[in-house]
């Protein structure tokens, strides 16, 4: 009951204009927003801009120490258990990219060394499926890898690259590993890790390399700042063929340093239709849905400025697959989405203060009622009329006609019909430029802003070379005055200063715009 009366007691208040309406809230705080922006101005992110470097000594030092290129990069490893139940909740239509927009490649979970789980793509109607658990061999999976390591290569594929090991994340420290780093592998690389690298510590997730559509490596990171989703491109700076290369310099994104790949807003990819960014945003809003339903954040146990970002990769064929998600501070989230939030800001949004000031900031204009013409289009006027005249008239056929004749006296053959040179108005009937200018001048909805009154005042010289008690032939007050340059030219008003000035009785004093009577300028 007293939530109604207060609503109907705000509706009234509002229409009889005693309350103002509040503008819409925002769900978050724009100065937050604001200070997360300008704090972002430092080495990491200079000018705002991931990536940059401050002096090219430093990014020497970084090229020079290759265990410093890799930054912690860890992966939630329910998102795939979260995809399978979520892509078998329909028996009839399994097709997981055609209800969802994306695939996943091959992934298998590994906990504490061991093999937990085997996630893939069926081939014959499309669906996400889970390996039974007697197909969770090493020998299994390490003959999986070598087959997609060859099928690799009979397309065309130098890289090298078999698969990628990104660690755990988890609520429990002591369930990470102490490496949290991401690892991309050849073949070699990944018979070592299956035969001597699986240890009790090693959780994460095993996933095969997928080949971009490009010939650089890349990564789509999506994010959620309350309800707007937005999309950020990595691409490394070097070629996937260069395997002169070591293979972590050429195939990070944004488990590496951001020196090592540049970042775009937005993905721009023709042949795999114009719409893909919307696609991707789509199918990550989708997603993000999901993750909520399923409460993954209280599972994890998030703190409020944490959210989780999904990775997606585009293949050559052009077929979006779901890569991993992982845990980002809200720092990169926001600036992530700058482009979106500031739309909001209310310097955007919120009138401009003495618009009104601005050419064309008012919806008042030029009035043509009373006659006034602006000076552009009357001379372009005459100038058509002076056009017209000189190349005669056209008839309804679009026949141009002979310029009239001049049927005078003093008219010779040739002369055209022109029109007698205007005769100038009285002096009587001129109007002042003051007037002129009142008639099309655009009238303020506001009044005249206040201008402060000028601290300084400047001291004139003397004029008059009598005053200066010397007798100067030929020389005027100019060259005068230039002769007492040494006096001061600019004095302090009083009661101007940055402290302010006061009267014996402790109360301030107003300029009076005048010089103090002490001051003079001797000749």
């Amino acid at each position: 009951l007293a939530q109604a009366f207060f609503l109907i007691y705000f509706r009234a208040a509002a229409m009889a204009g005693a309350v103002e309406v509040p503008a819409v809230k925002l769900p978050y705080e724009m100065g937050h927003v604001r200070q997360v922006l300008d704090s972002a101005r430092d080495t990491k992110y200079v000018g705002g801009h991931a990536g940059a470097v401050t002096t090219p000594r430093e990014d020497a030092r970084k090229f020079r120490c290759p265990d410093q290129l890799a930054e912690t990069c860890e992966c939630i490893v329910e998102m795939y258990e979260l995809l399978w139940r979520w892509g078998n909740l329909d028996r009839k239509n399994r097709n997981f990219y055609r209800r969802f927009g994306f695939v996943i490649p091959d992934s298998i979970v590994m906990v504490k060394g061991k093999p937990y789980a085997w996630y893939f793509m069926s081939k014959k109607d499309g669906a996400l499926l889970r390996k039974k658990s007697e197909s969770l061999e090493i020998s299994v999976i390490e003959k999986a890898f070598t087959d997609m390591a060859e099928s690799a290569k009979n397309k065309g594929n130098t890289s090298g690259i078999v698969a990628v090991w990104i660690p755990m994340t988890s609520q429990f420290p002591e369930d990470r590993c102490p490496m949290r780093y991401a690892e991309y592998m050849s073949l070699t690389d990944v018979r070592n890790f299956l035969k001597s690298g699986l240890n009790a510590t090693r959780s994460g997730l095993l996933q095969a390399f997928v080949a971009p559509h490009g010939i650089s490596n890349l990564l789509i990171r999506t994010v959620q700042f309350h309800d707007k989703v937005s999309l950020a491109l990595r691409t490394n700076r070097y070629l996937l063929s260069q395997t002169s290369i070591p293979i972590f310099k050429r195939a990070a994104t944004f488990d590496g340093w951001q020196g090592l790949s540049g970042v775009m807003y937005k993905y721009v990819n023709k042949r795999a239709g114009d719409d893909i960014e919307e696609r991707i945003i789509g199918a990550a809003n989708s997603l993000f849905a999901r993750i909520q339903q399923e409460r993954v954040r209280q599972m994890h146990f998030l703190a409020p400025n944490q959210y989780i970002a999904l990775h997606f990769k585009v293949d050559a064929d052009h077929v979006p697959h779901f890569i991993f998600a992982s845990i980002i501070p809200e720092e990169e989230v926001i600036l992530q989405t700058k482009e979106k939030l500031i739309m909001e800001d209310e310097v955007v949004t919120g009138p401009i203060p003495h618009a009104d000031l601005i050419p064309g900031g008012t919806d008042r204009r030029i009035s043509t009622e009373n006659g006034y013409e602006p000076p552009m289009t009357l001379r372009r006027r005459m100038l058509e009329e002076q056009e017209q005249a000189e190349l005669g008239e056209v008839d309804e056929n679009g026949t141009t006609m002979e310029p009239l004749k001049l049927v005078t006296a003093h008219y010779h053959e040739g002369e055209d019909a022109r029109p007698p040179p205007p005769r100038a108005m009285p002096r009587s009937a001129r109007q002042t430029s003051q007037e002129r200018a009142k008639e099309f001048r655009p009238k303020m909805t506001t009044a005249m802003p206040t201008l402060p009154t000028a601290p300084y005042a400047a001291v004139r010289g003397p004029v008059d070379p009598a005053s200066t008690g010397r007798v100067h032939g030929g020389t005027s007050g100019y060259e005068v005055y230039m002769e007492n340059m040494k006096q001061p030219l600019i004095l302090r008003r009083p009661g101007d200063s940055t402290q302010g000035s006061h009267d014996p009785d402790g109360q301030p004093q107003e300029s009076t715009g005048e010089l103090p009577p002490e001051v003079h300028v001797e000749g």
